[in-house]
């Protein structure tokens, strides 16, 4: 047995000890739904409940393994509707499927995505949404925000990037990325602007630590929601499994890109709509600086600009359908 079988079998069991009410369906995602699970994969379930459930997600060490349940509601028009936050689909492994539901909404995204309709949706809605991260670092510039601006920067090139390798290769896996474009891409553009993209392996464990430490202080702000998916602990001990594996495989560039991504997600969960620069400023400072190291940084306007014509690049690459 592999270890991604193995994987899927206890994915299955932990669902069936869980007994959950409400279940329609259940796949895993992640390596294990794309069936490349290694030693350091945890087991991604995402469950789709009825539209009246209300769930929260949680992080569990089952059988000595990590897993992180997720809930979604998938509606029949879901994926023409919003196919950007459907990709993941085609690279999902079926848990629990009684009454075939989930084979049938897989089938439904093979089948869009690989439609001339479903690729020229797909292509304008991502298109629109790499000009609105563009058009947020301009903005942001202008209103002299430089944090903002260094993050909607660095989301239009991701974004194009992840539209460029999903178009070239049919994946959408964030683990991929940055391989993807070291292939494809001068990457070295920006790894010229986002210094923190360029570490050895001196820098991980303080890569590492400096996430650790936002999130220490964000549960004793918050010691209402220490336990929460997106502040629990067993999220920085699946980031130390994820740093190893990097730094085994020699991706140093996406080990940083995953934790400047990892601490970004915790300001979007903890921020209440308060922009990125005010956040920042109320943050202590020694905690400020520990975050430069994972991507919390003031990028001069030439460098947000160069970053949105990397964008641009990246967008000219693709093929479009016809």
């Amino acid at each position: 047995m592999t270890r991604n079988d193995m994987l899927l079998d206890l994915g299955r069991r932990c669902l069936h000890e869980l007994n959950l009410p409400h279940v329609k369906y259940a796949f895993a995602g992640g390596s294990v739904g794309r069936e490349d699970a290694d030693e350091f994969s945890d087991v991604d379930i995402t469950i789709c409940v009825e539209e009246s459930a209300t769930c929260e997600p949680k992080n569990l060490i089952y059988e000595g393994e990590f897993v992180q349940v997720d809930y979604a509601t998938i509606s029949p028009h879901a994926i023409s509707d919003n196919p950007l936050n459907y990709r993941y689909l085609l690279e999902s492994k079926p848990l629990y499927d009684p009454l075939g539901q989930f084979k049938a909404i897989q089938d439904e995204a093979c089948h869009y995505f690989g439609s001339t309709v479903g690729q020229m949706e797909t292509f304008g809605k991502w298109t629109k949404l790499v000009e609105q991260r563009k058009q947020w670092a301009l903005n942001s510039i202008e209103q002299n925000t430089p944090y903002s601006a260094t993050v909607a920067g660095g989301a239009a090139w991701t974004d194009a990037a992840f539209m460029a390798m999903f178009f070239d290769t049919g994946s959408c896996s964030t683990g991929r990325l940055i391989p993807w474009m070291e292939i494809n891409f001068d990457f070295q553009i920006i790894k010229d602007i986002c210094k923190w993209l360029v570490v050895s392996d001196g820098d991980v464990p303080r890569m590492v630590r400096a996430v650790e430490r936002f999130r220490e202080f964000l549960r004793r702000q918050y010691p209402d929601r220490a336990n929460d998916f997106v502040l629990s602990p067993l999220q920085d001990a699946l980031n130390a499994k994820k740093a190893q594996r990097l730094v085994r495989t020699g991706q140093l560039a996406s080990l940083a890109w995953h934790f400047s991504g990892e601490a970004f997600w915790l300001y979007l969960e903890t921020s209440n709509g308060l922009p990125l620069d005010q956040y920042v400023e109320r943050l202590p400072k020694n905690l400020v600086i520990d975050l430069e190291r994972v991507g919390f940084a003031k990028l001069d306007s030439c460098s947000i600009h160069e970053l949105c014509r990397a964008a641009d690049e990246l967008m000219l690459r693709i093929r479009q359908p016809l």
